[in-house]
């Protein structure tokens, strides 16, 4: 009898283990593990979920990193780069599918250059600057004088030559000096070396700081945001077509990734949408719960010049959110109390206001240029930014009157 207890308490306790599992983190349902397509069971080497599969269990799970870091709230962090975060950020918004039938038109609508390894979807990679999708960046090579041209390819054939044999097998290092013999002679367009940054050579010759040493204007560098990720991923052992992508997208998995290799390059495509969690500070869902914020309340500062202070933020490498406006106008209230001092040290530790409500809204505005940013949390960023702010209180409370002021050209 007691072993019979002993027996069915185990049972229950795996079943309620089970579940558990099965919801993850915070009582996200985790799905069923999808099944691998049969042509693709010898491609695919693990199926893992973040908030299955987490950081403790090993880094080999994912890729040593390729793919992302598991998170404790069960999502996945990786990193996008594109030279324009603002089209896929609409496409999310507008609920399209990350993989339309055409693959080319997907790839120029999301700015992923002429690279699909995976298959057509969000393109991400686990090392920040690893692998930059970037067309704009290479523009920096088109219309190069002959001094310039003869410097670059002399620069590149001493990167080339620094890579210690057992990097490049000798027919991987030939192809690469020969299409760099065949760019120095005009043969071949500079564009045409777009190639070496990829696997196995990695030579970040687009790279700003590398550019300007041989005298040449870098082009416009990539945006990398952040991207939280769900959902099951398959890790491949090769690169796979857009067919074969889409059958593991209809198999109910949300995307795959490759490990770091010599035939493969470490990143990640995202098929599903609904995979995505947060793109930078857009959030799934946040815009439905965030109340209305914007300049609502704001009554110190005139039309003209909140306008000149809202056109002096778009300017701005970062441009706030309706989530920023909304949390921003929250901030601002009496009764709203800090998680913690992020900055120690400033003139209004210690002070708790109450700060003038329409200088705190424009305060944390403009202060979100020097803490939000790639990687960090959006309420870290917007708490570090009402710090500065209330800051600038302490030594004039109509801080930001007088500079919305001065920036229209209204001096007090």
């Amino acid at each position: 009898m007691n072993g019979t207890k002993l027996a069915l308490g185990t049972v229950a306790a795996m079943v309620i283990a089970g579940a558990v599992r099965r919801r993850g983190s915070r009582g996200r349902v985790i799905p069923s593990k999808p099944t691998v397509p049969p042509e693709l069971e010898r491609t695919v080497q693990r199926v893992v979920h973040p908030a299955v599969h987490t950081a403790d269990e090993g880094d080999h799970l994912w890729g040593y990193g390729a793919a992302g870091e598991p998170q404790p709230d069960g999502t996945l962090l990786t990193w996008h780069s594109t030279d324009d975060p603002s089209k896929l950020r609409a496409v999310l918004r507008q609920g399209k599918p990350l993989m339309p039938s055409r693959q080319a038109t997907h790839q120029q609508s999301l700015g992923h250059g002429h690279y699909s390894e995976l298959g057509g979807g969000l393109y991400a990679c686990g090392t920040p600057g690893y692998w930059r999708r970037s067309v704009d960046q290479w523009e920096a090579l088109r219309g190069l004088t002959g001094k310039q041209l003869g410097r670059l390819t002399k620069a590149l054939r001493a990167d080339l030559d620094a890579l210690p044999s057992s990097y490049l097998s000798s027919s991987e290092r030939e192809m690469a000096q020969r299409s760099i013999d065949r760019v120095a002679s005009g043969e071949a367009d500079t564009l045409s070396l777009s190639f070496l940054a990829g696997q196995p050579w990695n030579m970040r010759f687009v790279r700003p700081a590398w550019l300007k040493k041989v005298g040449i204007e870098p082009g416009k560098q990539p945006s990398t945001v952040p991207v939280k990720l769900t959902g099951w991923f398959a890790m491949l052992t090769r690169n796979i077509d857009h067919r074969e992508a889409l059958a593991l997208r209809d198999a109910g998995f949300a995307g795959a990734f490759t490990p770091s290799g010599f035939s493969t390059t470490p990143q990640l495509a995202v098929y599903d949408p609904e995979a995505v969690v947060q793109f930078g500070t857009w959030k799934r869902g946040a815009a439905k719960q965030a109340p209305p914020g914007d300049w609502i309340g704001v009554t110190d500062l005139g039309y003209r010049q909140r306008r000149r202070l809202e056109g002096s933020l778009a300017a701005r490498e970062y441009v706030p959110t309706p989530f920023d406006r909304a949390w921003a106008w929250r901030m601002a209230q009496s009764g709203y109390r800090p998680s913690r001092q992020h900055i120690p040290g400033g003139l209004a530790s210690g002070e708790s206001g109450p700060w003038p409500a329409d200088q705190l809204v424009a305060g944390i505005l403009v202060e979100l240029e020097h803490t939000a940013g790639p990687g960090v949390d959006s309420m870290m960023a917007l708490e570090r930014a009402r710090e500065i702010a209330t800051d600038h209180l302490v030594e004039d409370r109509r801080y930001y009157t007088k500079l919305a002021r001065m920036q229209s050209g209204d001096c007090d």
